[in-house]
């Protein structure tokens, strides 16, 4: 075994590098049942990150997929209702490199969190919205909430996956952003179609109601 300078090499069961402890320093046992809980934190965290990648793609084309709605809906053209469109688009650019401050600063999980509710108050205020100006706020609010997702899901899954696992991983986030844009670009004409208007209960607008009391 030799003296107090020997090194002991201790191997774990997750192909983790090997933990080096000085003789006398003990070994600190980890938690039984170690590698059913990262495979439980591994799916939870990847069902997460689906959920947050899914609805961030269905709020980026929710616009764009209501756009023949909402020119009506407003009175507007078809250049207005690109503003509009692109709104969420800028400011979702202009914030990556402070999300991955933010990520960095608070850790991912927080970061979702608190960006998490910022994106519901913007999800509410373009449900409840009539005008135009208010529709474009709440673009830029869902804008700046949906603007860590992606970065914190792929922060998520470099943490918690072997390298073997992370490809995969991602992949499946790949797959959730195209099941957004599908639910967005054929949810919202179903919805409009069968329920006559994308808003159901609160579709009529202050114009039509009024133009139906005359």
């Amino acid at each position: 075994m030799g003296g107090e300078g020997t090194i002991i090499i201790v191997y774990f069961p997750t192909r983790a590098e090997p933990v080096r402890l000085k003789k006398g320093h003990g070994v600190q046992k980890r938690p039984g049942g170690r590698l059913g809980e990262e495979t439980l934190v591994r799916t939870s965290t990847t069902g997460d990150d689906m959920r947050h990648v899914l609805c961030r793609e269905f709020l980026k084309t929710a616009a764009s997929a209501l756009s023949l709605v909402l020119i009506k809906e407003l009175d507007i053209n078809k250049g207005t209702m690109g503003l509009l469109i692109t709104a969420f688009f800028i400011i979702y650019g202009l914030m990556q490199i402070p999300a991955g401050m933010f990520t960095d600063m608070f850790g991912p999980r927080k970061t979702i969190l608190g960006f998490t509710a910022l994106t519901l108050v913007g999800v509410f205020l373009f449900w409840l919205s009539f005008r135009f100006e208010m529709l474009v706020v709440a673009q830029i609010i869902m804008g700046i909430g949906c603007s860590v997702f992606y970065i914190n899901a792929v922060s998520l899954i470099t943490h918690w996956f072997p390298i073997e696992r992370k490809a995969t991983a991602i992949g499946i986030l790949s797959a959730a952003s195209g099941l957004g844009n599908f639910t967005s670009y054929m949810g919202f004409p179903l919805a409009n179609t069968m329920f006559g208007g994308w808003r159901t209960s609160t579709s009529s607008s202050p114009s039509s109601s009024s133009s139906t009391t005359r």
